[in-house]
């Protein structure tokens, strides 16, 4: 019997790793209390699929 192992496509130059599945279950107001943390501005004009993009 063999082991196999099933890999990611790898990200473009540039790009990061998507991690979408937390931040979609997380509402507006937490999205945009996390962006703020994280020192983004302009959040409180952003949509939730900006926010989760961003």
């Amino acid at each position: 019997m063999t082991d196999t192992t099933t890999l990611e496509p790898a990200a473009a130059a540039g790009e990061r790793p998507r991690r979408s599945g937390a931040l979609t279950a997380m509402r507006l107001a937490e999205l945009q209390g996390l962006a703020s943390s994280m020192g983004i501005t302009g959040t409180s004009k952003m949509r939730k699929g900006d926010l989760i993009d961003v």
